[in-house]
């Protein structure tokens, strides 16, 4: 109050008419020159001089007072009826809201699912690991039912340490329900029943890793035990075996996976602790192991990779890139060598001895997916039914003698040099010097900064002729990129990802070309540039408003040239920022 009451008075003051003629009786103790100067600067208006006001005013101060006071109870009263019928027409509203949902679910589509169907929705649910079933039982009984109904969304089992029970984390793991003693794991068992299991064993010891407690191996051997006596061995087709904390094979004498379809060892510590698992795989179709830099042949891999049922093979060399005698490298290329079984490979941190000048070539002859990753510079081999080749990470095929590397079926190709730490090796190395192939399908490509590399790679003009381009993330200039696009005659799909594009290159899609000097065009008659090229995505995000404005318009027009030509264009997509998203311009 006291507040407001000095900014009344601070208002009563401005408003004041300094000219009344109590002033004048101020000035008889002052000079002549003052008082002049007093009247002539702050009696004039210049200079503020506040008024006492006197008693009329304060009495006709205090009764406004009084009834702006009475005044603001009556406004305050009318506010808080209105701000409480406010809140009971929110409250009525969240209820009608709550009302109508409930009758648009008793209506919604879903429900009209059979319990299978809605079972299938629910496996494709569970297939994120960060979700889990137990939501799915919270909606409805009717759901409750339909997924405790649907056995393979319980079937992921993970054995661990009791430790995650004093950490107080979630009962589920990655998708999986965690176990650790035996009444829960007969319970998951129960839950899953005749599902195929998918099981995961993860126990680590405090003595390699001091922040897990409650570690018990007698536990750990009683859930094996109970595994393998309930008779659910055989529904198992997916082990996979994590850190466990101890390398006692014995562990394994008396339980067997007759059904077994794929078999993953995370730990190359823990890849001789399987050992005695090995003979009694029967249907193995996919084995994934992290192998020791001081593999030994004694280990007994190429009875494993024997198998007649094996179709995919990944093998991940753990430890230096260098191998002094290469022994790991010639004990797994001997027991890879001449499988008729193996269609898929896949190879990270496989690096032979450096001083090779002659190194053995290895015959897959079924094989047709082949990926090297983490600067893999793997054998030479002699895979004529090749289709796919994955190369990431510095990874190339070594040098081989004559007729090896030759892979005339050669379809897809894919070069990431951002995936792992070894993409400088495409800086100095030419990934696809050593081996041959016919003609092209797919190409995808993501160099990153190493322009000299790339320029390079796309030397190769007369094998880099796919009918698919995929160019990501790789730093390449106008000039190179439309002499690319130009010399690929047989391009219908382009798709390019994280490169700010110009106008001059919409501007080329749309300009004529002089002669097409291509088997497709033996008449050499003019047309545009990229005359198979009927779908291009462009995605651009990222871009400033500037370049938007500049580049819009170009691919507009650079599209109706093309239709107006004749071609017959399926899609013509650009993404040039993330919040207006795509736009289609056939749309």
């Amino acid at each position: 109050m006291a507040l407001k009451y000095t900014e009344i008075l601070r208002s009563d003051s401005e408003e004041t008419d300094y000219t009344d003629t109590d002033s004048g009786s101020d000035l008889s103790g002052m000079s002549n020159s003052a008082s002049t100067e007093l009247l002539e600067n702050g009696l004039s208006g210049n200079k503020e001089v506040m008024r006492l006001p006197t008693a009329s005013d304060i009495l006709e101060t205090k009764k406004l007072i009084q009834t702006k006071t009475a005044e603001l109870a009556t406004v305050e009263a009318d506010y808080l009826i209105k701000k409480r019928n406010f809140e009971d027409c929110v409250t009525k509203l969240q209820a009608i809201e709550r009302e109508l949902l409930k009758h648009k679910a008793y209506i919604a589509r879903i429900r009209t699912l059979p319990p299978e169907v809605l079972g299938l929705v629910f496996l494709f649910y569970t297939h994120d690991h960060s979700q889990s079933p137990w939501t799915l039982m919270q909606v409805t009984r009717s759901w409750r039912a339909t997924a405790l109904f649907t056995r393979e969304i319980w079937a992921k089992i993970m054995l661990s340490s009791p430790g995650w029970q004093k950490s107080g984390s979630s009962r589920r793991k990655e998708g999986r329900a965690l176990c650790s003693n035996k009444e829960q794991l007969d319970m998951a068992l129960r839950r899953a029943g005749n599902a195929p299991l998918d099981i995961m064993i993860s126990f680590i010891n405090p003595k390699y890793n001091p922040w897990v407690r409650g570690y018990d191996s007698k536990a750990y051997r009683e859930m094996l035990g109970f595994l393998a006596s309930s008779r659910k061995c055989s529904q198992v087709h997916h082990l996979v075996v994590g850190p466990c904390g101890t390398r006692s094979s014995s562990w394994w004498d008396e339980i067997e996976f007759p059904e077994l379809k794929t078999f993953q060892v995370l730990s190359c510590d823990n890849l001789e602790f399987t050992k005695n698992l090995w003979d009694t795989f029967k249907k193995v179709t996919d084995i994934r192991l992290s192998v020791p830099r001081n593999l030994t042949e004694s280990l007994g891999l190429k009875s494993l990779f024997s198998l007649p049922t094996l179709v995919s093979v990944s093998l991940d060399v753990v430890g230096s890139n260098r191998f002094d005698d290469g022994s790991t490298l010639n004990s797994l290329q001997r027991s890879l060598d001449k499988n008729s079984s193996i269609t898929t490979l896949e190879l990270s941190g496989v690096c032979p001895e450096m001083h090779d000048t002659n190194p053995r070539v290895t015959k897959l002859p079924n094989l047709q997916v082949l990926i090297l990753n983490a600067r893999s510079e793997s054998w030479p081999f002699d895979a004529p039914r090749l289709t796919s080749l994955t190369l990431t990470g510095g990874s190339h095929i070594l040098a081989g003698p004559l007729g090896s590397n030759h892979f005339p079926l050669l379809i897809s190709l894919i070069i990431d040099a951002s995936i792992g730490r070894g993409g400088n090796n495409y800086r100095k190395i030419d990934p696809i010097k050593h081996f041959h192939f016919h003609q092209l399908y797919t190409l995808d490509i993501c160099y990153g900064g190493y322009k000299e590399g790339l320029a390079q790679l796309l030397g190769h003009q007369a094998e880099l002729n796919p009918a698919i381009f995929r160019l990501r993330k790789t730093i390449i200039s106008s000039s190179l990129l439309t002499k690319t696009i130009g010399n690929m005659d047989r391009l219908e799909e382009l798709e390019i990802d994280g490169i700010m594009l110009k106008k001059d290159f919409f501007d080329f899609l749309a300009s004529p070309r002089t002669k097409l000097e291509s088997p497709l065009f033996p008449s050499g008659e003019a047309g545009l540039q990229c005359p198979l090229l009927v779908k291009l995505q462009v995605d651009m995000h990222g871009s400033t408003v500037a370049q938007s404005r500049v580049v819009r318009p170009a691919a507009k027009r650079a599209l109706d040239i093309r239709v107006k030509a004749g071609i017959p264009m399926a899609k013509w997509s650009i993404r040039l920022s993330e919040a207006r998203g795509w736009v289609d311009f056939l749309a």
